[in-house]
């Protein structure tokens, strides 16, 4: 079943179509929603500093300020308010963006890949294989006319101390971003995919020309 499931994910037209230009509108807002997330949150630790030493408090606090920002330059955004919705399943929050993919924020880890707890469920997220969703937001899913699960698009940010070092969009497949590009990238005048050198057949990687 494992092997079917990754080999739709091979054949999938997500990475091997996916235009970054096309939706670098609500990547911007993405984008934002880190810097003044990360501010916020700043904002927030530095009301009580003791409490926030513990690293699990910080970060729970960051990643409730981006998602509090991303709603709310969604809110009062003409073009984007009414193309992304919301869900929460197992304790995750889920960006669907105009029924075809899901955008997620999560932290860095020291190799550039996105930092988890050691679960089945955020592993097979990660490795591409079908990750669990609630039977609620499975049956809003199906009312929208989206069939089976979106693939995830991680808005990933890697810090140090108080400052955003860098943030990252990136897609796995086998445990490997074959999605991975800055907005930096995808502003210069052209883009390219690249054969990646990892073990994954046909990953594919977005890179400056």
């Amino acid at each position: 079943m494992k092997n079917n499931i990754l080999q739709s994910y091979r054949n999938s037209s997500f990475y091997t179509n996916f235009n970054p230009k096309k939706w670098e509108g609500i990547l911007d807002i993405a984008y934002s929603s880190v810097v003044e997330g990360n501010a916020r949150a700043h904002n927030i630790i530095l009301s009580d500093p003791k409490v926030f030493e513990d690293a699990t408090l910080y970060s729970t606090a960051l990643n409730k300020a981006i998602i509090q920002e991303f709603k709310e330059q969604v809110g009062i955004n003409p073009i984007w308010n009414k193309r992304i919705r919301r869900f929460k399943s197992n304790r995750m929050i889920y960006y669907l963006v105009d029924r075809d993919f899901f955008i997620c924020f999560k932290a860095l880890g020291e190799e550039n890949t996105i930092e988890g707890t050691n679960s089945n469920r955020f592993n097979n997220t990660i490795k591409g294989i079908d990750f669990s969703l609630n039977r609620e937001v499975l049956k809003e899913l199906s009312k929208l006319g989206v069939k089976g699960i979106p693939p995830i698009l991680f808005a990933t940010f890697k810090r140090e101390g108080e400052s955003i070092l860098e943030i990252r969009f990136q897609h796995y497949v086998e445990g490997f971003p074959v999605i991975d590009f800055t907005l930096n990238e995808i502003s210069t005048s052209k883009t390219k995919q690249k054969q990646s050198n990892n073990n994954f057949d046909g990953g594919l990687v977005l890179d400056i020309v």
